[in-house]
């Protein structure tokens, strides 16, 4: 088990208290939170938006600065007899939009309820160390506050030690300073019985020197106020606050007494003890109260040291550039304070304000970027966006054309000679073999005349009769025979003359292509510089 105790701000809170000084608002505490972290103890985180098992939450009873400590807040609620039955290991602290601005790791407190035979109220305190106290504020239910002993006697030395006491007047009682004056208009304070001898004498001096009158025919006698003369009537009490009557001699004889019984002569008294001390103001010396803010228009009260490095340091953040503003830098080199933007992580808790322009705890990487205006819809504050063209169009076009039928110029082509080729010689086919059908003939054999010829098919000769017409004589079939042709070396001449000749390109179309030309990105004429942001 941890033995040490602590209250942390959470991110969102520091991130509230940071926006509050720097806006000069605060925030205002409302709630406690109680946990029991689930039977054991939790270590708080920055990171936290709730305790892990909370078991009872309540309104705040005081928030308050610790006397020894300004920057430590003490935060205070009482949980009530009617609930319990779990123990105390964790406590947050909400503001009124139910944000966890601090969270806490408490001693382990069992609180009891009825049922189990014992009941207490337990009072709850968490202390949570602040940059500036006057960032917080409580917003306090007066209904639900629970006066604790050490809360009412805070405020009777509150109001002991304040001057803020009623003065009697005439419509109202309060504390009265007594006056001789006889002739005062002074309607704050009260005539004491000298002052009152003194008008009775001036008055009985006025009066003729022996005469009577009774008191019922004297008319019109004044009533002695705080601003006239007058008759009065006498108290004997000295605890009054009347301011119509006036104090008997007993009245003061035993305020005296009390007086010297209450102040030997030789003692001292605490500080809350003394009364009428002046306060410092711009035209008399006294005492001065000590303040730590920056923002305050009081004239009785007296500046620390801190508070005057705190607008110093304001006055020269001031007179540069805002924190979180990019600035552009023509260096390598990062003067002191500041930090390049190159997408990297920082310290929120170090560096609180640049935490409200970033709340992701990411500085920008601004390298090659160059910053636009945010438009008035459709982009997010650090949004990017990519280079591109804006949408446009081109216009072109390609006519069809006929082009018709061209003619090419006239040229003579002259004559023109095959290469020269020798043929050899050729011969011809030697089929030829042929006969002949003789018609009529005649011929002899054995000494006899026979008409026709031979018919070598029967072997017969032609008949001496007139049927001779039967014995025809056929030549012979002898003939077949070949030629032999002498070719030669030789060559031929083509004459190609004068002519034209026509090209039809008839209707169509031709493909256009353009080619690309340009950066790879969008540019104008610029110069480069680094990004820098102040670290604060």
């Amino acid at each position: 088990m941890a033995s040490e105790f602590f209250t942390i701000l959470t991110a969102a809170g520091k991130a509230k208290i940071a926006s509050a000084l720097a806006e000069q608002k605060q925030i205002r505490l409302q709630t406690m939170v109680v946990g029991d972290g689930n039977g054991k103890y939790i270590e708080p985180t920055e990171s936290q938006t709730k305790v892990v098992h909370e078991v009872w939450r309540g309104q705040l009873n005081t928030l308050k600065i610790a006397p020894d400590n300004p920057a430590w807040v003490i935060a205070e609620a009482i949980i009530p007899e009617q609930v319990g039955g779990w123990y105390v290991r964790e406590v947050g602290l909400l503001d009124t939009d139910g944000t966890m601005v601090a969270i806490g790791k408490f001693p382990e407190t069992y609180k009891p309820r009825l049922p189990a035979g014992a009941s207490k109220q337990i009072v709850i305190r968490a202390v949570m160390e602040v940059t500036n106290a006057d960032a917080v504020t409580l917003l306090i239910d007066p209904s639900v506050v629970v006066a604790t002993r050490e809360y009412v006697d805070d405020a009777l030395k509150t109001h002991q030690q304040s001057r803020n006491h009623p003065d009697a007047t005439l419509t109202q009682k309060g504390f009265t300073q007594l006056s001789n004056a006889t002739n005062s208009d002074d309607e704050t304070k009260a005539a004491t019985p000298k002052a009152v001898k003194t008008a009775y004498d001036l008055a009985n001096s006025k009066a003729a020197t022996s005469h009577n009158h009774a008191w019922n025919q004297i008319t019109g006698i004044p009533d002695g106020t705080l601003t006239q003369k007058g008759v009065v009537k006498l108290n004997n009490t000295t605890n009054s606050t009347s301011t119509t009557e006036a104090a008997t001699p007993s009245a003061v004889k035993a305020a005296m007494d009390k007086a010297i019984a209450a102040a030997p002569s030789s003692h001292t008294h605490a500080w809350g003890q003394i009364t009428g001390i002046p306060d410092g103001t711009l035209t008399q010396k006294g005492v001065v109260k000590l303040n730590n803010a920056t923002n305050s228009t009081s004239t009785t009260e007296a500046a620390t040291p801190n508070a005057v490095k705190a607008a110093m340091d304001k006055a020269i953040a001031a007179e540069s550039c805002p924190v979180g503003m990019p600035i552009p830098w023509p260096s390598d080199s990062v003067p002191s304070g500041y930090a390049l933007m190159t997408g990297q992580t920082f310290n929120k808790t170090s560096y609180p304000k640049l935490a409200i322009a970033y709340p992701s705890g990411v500085i920008p990487d601004m390298r090659g970027w160059i910053i636009k205006g945010k438009p008035s819809s459709g982009r997010a504050i650090l949004s990017t966006e990519l280079d591109g063209v804006k949408s446009h169009n081109h216009t072109g076009s390609i006519s069809s054309t006929d082009l018709g039928t061209k003619s090419v110029s006239s040229i003579d082509l002259g004559t023109k000679n095959t290469q020269s080729f020798n043929h050899g010689i050729k011969t011809t086919n030697t089929a030829g073999a042929h006969s002949h059908d003789s018609g009529s003939g005649e011929s002899s054999e054995g000494g006899k005349p026979r008409y026709g010829t031979r018919d070598n098919t029967t072997n017969n000769f032609g008949s001496g009769e007139s049927d001779h017409d039967n014995y025809k004589f056929n030549t012979s079939t002898d003939g077949e025979h070949a030629h032999s042709v002498n070719v030669g070396s030789h060559s031929h001449s083509v004459i190609l003359g004068s002519h034209n000749h026509s090209i039809a390109l008839g209707s169509h179309n031709h493909s256009l292509t353009i080619n690309n030309t340009g950066n790879t990105e969008n540019t104008v004429k610029n110069i480069a510089f680094n990004y820098i942001v102040r670290l604060a």
